[in-house]
């Protein structure tokens, strides 16, 4: 149970209440199954509403919806409910962030939560995209050109030290605009349908 908010791992979120696991791997992911918090003196606290993400490098986040889950019944006999079927999406982090609780205030929390895993994916599985970004160092733009991508790509900009920037999405190639930039390093975080890659590049002013 937690009572206070704290800087999200997905940076686009800002504080919340939050849960992140490490499954060590990349795995597909099947369904779920949550307990909320079964004390009698503490049922109201349990989570009323809660968020899920997946990502498969702690950076790039994928919001898969947000769930409710009912109280608990205070008896020996609680067994839990079903959670979301993430349905063979695969991923290596998986971040529950915690709306409100059944009472509306105060500290929230759930007492358990298990994943089913269908098994490990392969590097070559995850089929990293080949994304071009240029020139570099930039100074006005940065091209981005993904060679035979065969759907959208998603990019999301962050300064070195993590912060979020700004994100969009390009099909093939795009241009991006660098004049509200000040100097220095900064990170791009490409995401298609199946994989995710990161690129450095640097912004030098005159």
């Amino acid at each position: 149970m937690t009572c206070e908010s704290h800087v999200s791992p997905n940076a686009k979120d800002g504080e919340s209440k939050w849960i992140r696991y490490d499954l060590g791997h990349v795995y597909h992911l099947g369904e779920s199954w949550i307990w909320n918090i079964n004390a009698i003196d503490l049922l109201d606290k349990g989570v009323d509403e809660y968020e899920v993400a997946i990502s498969v490098n702690n950076v790039v986040w994928k919001k898969l919806g947000t769930y409710s889950l009912p109280m608990a019944t205070g008896s020996s006999l609680y067994s839990g409910d079903q959670g979301p079927d993430l349905e063979g999406q695969h991923a290596r982090y998986i971040l529950l962030t915690l709306k409100n609780n059944h009472s509306n205030t105060g500290c929230i929390g759930f007492g358990e939560i298990r994943f089913e895993t269908r098994g490990s994916v392969d590097e070559a599985e995850l089929n990293t995209p080949d994304i071009a970004t240029y020139p570099n160092p930039a100074s006005d733009y940065l091209n981005l050109e993904c060679f035979e991508c065969e759907s959208n790509v998603s990019y999301t900009l962050y300064s070195l030290q993590g912060q979020y920037i700004e994100s969009g999405q390009f099909f093939a190639k795009y241009q991006l605009e660098l004049s509200g930039l000040s100097a220095g390093m900064y990170v791009m975080v490409f995401e298609t349908a199946f994989s995710q890659s990161r690129k450095k590049f640097s912004v030098f002013r005159e």
